[in-house]
């Protein structure tokens, strides 16, 4: 109590939103940082929501926001904050999101964000994030609960970097012509259910890492050729295509590029000693 004496206070990670069952005066507390430009809150409950927008409307200077709620199935209430800060850069949540937050759109500078445990249920929750100007970040860990996810033509426009990670239902992912056009890195981590390469992902001119990791046997057996109708040539634009798994505790990856490369050369080398031989 009293942290709101820190006037000058620029960084404050982290606080829990409720510690000794402060009836929400820790968050209070926060809205007199008027200085802060990073935050992260912890255990915060959806009744504790309204209470934090109103010390995040004082925050003129907030460019970091990173909040994790109680527990997963929490859910996280953001909806009273009237507009968004206006300097925010980087945006974290962590818990359940009926829906995104109605002034994200509205978050022009926005740079980077982090979804987590969300359990958003169609791609539509997503539109409000494919429109922002200066979005080059996006992380989606464990918060996407349907089985298709599409990115439309024209969204995401200056996105770089995009992470999908541990979404347990997916099945089946398109990427539109003229969608993420500046995209350079594409991350699939534990989407098990995902056997097939995203549709479109030719489109994805400027790609230049593609990881896959902990994906199913069959897609990585087509990215090597080893099965009928591989699907190398999907990915062969991409200069570094890495893929592996889980294994003794770590993970191991391995570039496709140089399996294919030692696969070649051995076929190869089996191709000379044959013809050396009939001769």
């Amino acid at each position: 109590m009293g942290i709101g004496s820190l006037s000058s206070l620029q960084k404050l990670c982290s606080i829990e939103a409720n510690h000794d069952n402060n009836n929400g005066n820790v968050l209070r507390e926060v809205g007199k940082l008027t200085q802060l430009r990073r935050v992260r809150i912890l255990k915060l409950k959806r009744e504790d929501g309204k209470v934090l927008c109103l010390s995040l409307e004082k925050l003129k200077n907030l460019q970091s926001l990173l909040v994790d709620a109680i527990q997963e199935d929490e859910i996280i209430d953001l909806d009273s904050l009237s507009s968004s800060p206006q300097r925010l850069r980087t945006l974290y949540l962590g818990g359940h999101l009926q829906h995104l937050p109605r002034w994200i759109p509205s978050a022009f500078n926005l740079v980077r964000v982090c979804l987590a445990f969300s359990k958003l249920r169609d791609s539509d929750s997503l539109r409000s994030l494919q429109d922002l100007p200066n979005l080059v970040n996006l992380e989606i860990f464990n918060a996407y609960d349907e089985e298709e996810l599409c990115f439309k033509a024209g969204a995401f426009q200056n996105l770089e970097t995009l992470m999908l990670a541990v979404l347990k239902e997916l099945i089946w992912m398109r990427v539109e012509a003229s969608s993420m056009p500046r995209l350079e890195n594409l991350s699939l981590v534990t989407c098990k259910l995902m056997e097939d390469l995203p549709s479109g992902i030719e489109h994805l001119t400027n790609l230049e890492k593609l990881q896959l990791l902990d994906r199913p046997y069959s897609l990585i057996s087509r990215l090597r050729g080893d099965l009928q109708g591989g699907d190398y040539w999907k990915v062969s634009h991409i200069p570094e295509v890495v893929i592996g798994g889980w294994k003794d505790g770590h993970w191991q990856g391995s570039f496709l590029s140089e399996i294919r490369r030692k696969k070649e050369e051995c076929s190869s080398c089996l191709y000379l000693d044959s013809r050396d031989f009939d001769k």
